[in-house]
């Protein structure tokens, strides 16, 4: 339906069913393709098989301007417009309202509200090429920057293009086809703000709206679908533990697509969603820069009163333990991977607040946990042998300890915890850092408020995205809720 809220359309029924029952109405312009503001007109164009009058068309735009309705309506009589308007109207419509005396064509409508079924790589472009220069450089995305259930991932990286890697225009969705990548959520959207096209591993398939068929946004919601995941994850070949999603086998997925205008409504409902996710989490990126800004000017170059000690001296590592995705089940402990959360479990290994740091994969990352956790087998955890140190300052501490560089050689390069104790570290005073970790206490419990919020917008989302994608929920009736 058009981009109003459902009290608004039942006063905006109403007053077509009094004023003009007999004619056809069709919605069209901003409010038609979800592109509109708060305040932005209804374009509404009536068609009763012959030119309605100056009289009738002023009695229908003074009921709409008398109504509770907060923006206007524009009344167009399709009869005695030009030609040319009517071509303009016709390519891009909605019938909100069929008259007992309907003289339409019904066939191009009829077109707009169908939805169709057909393969997924009829719905979508798979792998769409992307013209690179070999030798340029270009933005590079790997798999490690890819956060698990995150919409967006900029590419922080620059590299020289030579003829290999995945390659992507801003927004196409890039999916992880290797295990267990996809198993822990990584599907995401290529974000930048130039146009600038990239490039990026060789494990990712890379997806885009087809024209004329799917719109951008709501293919990327179409590849997040759980039972699409679920099929790919079905057609993996390949030896254990480095199986593989062909890209053929997605023509096999069966897509139920709704009209274009009908998608961008459904992408403009959960992107609103998946947007404040991403403003809490800049927020929290925010905080944690402060924190760590304190840390810098009251630790880093202190002499008064400090002691140098191996990091050995003040903690251990601990390997994670193995917690496949079809064991996880649903709760509020954080499953924790070498490159951040990748799912929830009903029962946790170790009470929050903790510190995980990746061991494989991506091996020294560190990473702050306020709930409950579940660290897997790509992480240690950390264990605190000396009670004077705060988990916070340890946190700290370990973020400016160069702990990538410790990978130990090996085909699967990990992080070796036994360098990593061998690190020198530096222990301030006590009571400074007792004075710091009260103010990394506050700022972690505004942190854990955000993701709070966060989960119940992810689960809004994830609980809408199958019943907009089915048609089970109209994106109408839920519009002005979000």
């Amino acid at each position: 339906m058009i981009c109003v809220p459902e009290h608004d359309l039942s006063v905006i029924m109403d007053i077509i069913a009094g004023h003009a029952p007999d004619c056809d109405v069709l919605a069209f312009g901003s409010r038609h393709h979800w592109i509109s503001k708060e305040y932005s007109d209804l374009d509404l164009a009536f068609d009763g098989g012959e030119p309605l009058g100056m009289e009738r068309c002023s009695r229908l735009e003074a009921a709409f301007a008398e109504s509770s309705l907060s923006y206007r309506v524009d009344v167009l009589d399709y009869r005695a417009i030009s030609p040319e308007f009517r071509a303009i109207i016709d390519r891009g419509n909605q019938m909100i309202y069929r008259g007992k005396k309907s003289t339409l064509d019904r066939s191009f409508h009829a077109m707009v509200r169908e939805r169709r079924d057909m393969p997924f790589s009829e719905a979508v472009l798979i792998n769409p090429p992307v013209r690179l220069d070999k030798g340029a450089v270009y933005p590079f995305i790997d798999m490690s920057s890819v956060v698990s259930h995150q919409r967006d991932t900029p590419a922080w990286k620059q590299r020289i293009f030579t003829g290999n890697g995945s390659r992507f225009q801003p927004f196409d969705t890039l999916m992880a086809r290797i295990t267990p990548c996809l198993e822990n959520g990584k599907i995401t959207r290529y974000q930048t703000e130039s146009k600038e096209p990239a490039f990026g591993s060789t494990e990712f398939i890379v997806i885009r709206g087809r024209p004329g068929v799917t719109d951008n946004d709501f293919a990327y919601y179409l590849t997040r679908r759980p039972d699409f995941r679920q099929f790919a994850i079905s057609k993996m070949t390949g030896a254990s533990g480095r199986q593989r999603v062909p890209p053929e086998a997605l023509s096999l997925f069966q897509v139920n697509v709704p009209g274009l205008s009908e998608q961008r409504g459904i992408a403009s409902i959960l992107g609103a969603l998946d947007d404040k996710i991403e403003l809490n989490r800049r927020r929290n990126r925010t905080l944690e820069k402060m924190a760590q800004a304190i840390f810098k000017s009251w630790f880093i170059g202190l002499s008064a009163g400090r002691r140098i000690v191996k990091l050995g001296d003040v903690c251990t590592f601990d390997y994670g333990r193995p917690l496949k995705e079809e064991d996880r089940r649903g709760g509020c402990v954080a499953v924790m991977g070498s490159n951040g959360q990748v799912g929830w479990h009903d029962s946790a290994m170790l009470n929050g607040p903790g510190i995980v740091v990746g061991r494989k994969g991506n091996p020294g990352t560190v990473i702050w946990v306020n709930r409950d956790f579940h660290p897997i087998d790509t992480t240690f955890y950390v264990m605190r042998t000396n009670d004077k140190v705060s988990l916070e300052y340890l946190y700290f501490l370990l973020k400016e300890i160069d702990l990538p560089k410790l990978r130990a050689d090996s085909e699967v390069p990990g992080l070796n915890r036994n360098a990593a104790y061998l690190c020198d570290v530096t222990l301030p005073p006590q009571s400074l850092i007792e004075s710091f970790s009260k103010i990394c206490r506050e700022t972690n419990s505004r942190i854990a408020r955000n993701e709070d919020e966060s989960r119940m917008l992810a689960d809004m989302r994830d609980t809408l995205l199958p019943k907009l994608m089915s048609g089970e929920l109209s994106v109408a009736n839920i519009r002005g809720a979000v």
